[in-house]
């Protein structure tokens, strides 16, 4: 199963996704990539624009690189590039547009569950970019009806990681007993 976590930032989505691969090894985990590039960068971004489109490039690449692995879980995905690029205002109108058209559809055909961790009232509260993680969280949401198998989790970290086991690992068997029926 090829599993991706999106949400703004400061929602817990590396969390989720360091914690979910201890209880699951046999899950290969694509990091989140911005942390690094600002890193990087020395927390300097000179442009945007460039900075998303590396973003963007280097997330697709690490996804092609893993597309024979069958058990993948993402810390980010195409849908979150396009909800900073749209903040951000990184390219005119109809380009965000299709951004939006790819994202879905590229997504959709690669993950098959979508796991979203909402902008909660203790993230925006504690965060000192409260506003801008409430934008990119209602970004994120409006698209989420149109993402296939997409899940929404709340909670500690604790409950949202044993709810993703839970799921993954009735899915699973599901898979099993349908290929075992004779």
């Amino acid at each position: 199963m090829r599993i991706a976590v999106i949400g703004t930032h400061g929602v817990g989505k590396t969390t989720l996704v360091e914690e979910f691969a201890k209880r699951k090894p046999e899950y290969t985990v694509i990091p989140e990539m911005a942390r690094d590039m600002i890193e990087e960068r020395k927390g300097r971004i000179d442009s945007w624009f460039d900075f998303q489109l590396e973003l963007l490039t280097r997330k697709l690449k690490a996804e092609h690189e893993q597309r024979n692995y069958p058990n993948i879980i993402s810390d980010r995905c195409a849908v979150d590039n396009w909800a900073y690029c749209t903040y951000y205002k990184v390219f005119p109108g109809s380009l965000l547009y299709s951004l939006r058209e790819l994202s879905i559809g590229y997504c959709n055909n690669y993950y098959d569950l979508f796991v979203y961790l909402p902008a909660s009232d203790f993230v925006i509260t504690r965060s000192r970019q409260a506003e801008k993680c409430a934008q990119i969280d209602r970004m994120i949401a409006s698209i989420l009806p149109r993402l296939k198998n997409c899940i929404t989790l709340r909670g500690s970290v604790e409950n949202r990681v044993s709810t993703l086991v839970s799921i993954v690992n009735k899915t699973e068997r599901a898979t099993i007993d349908r290929i075992d029926v004779n």
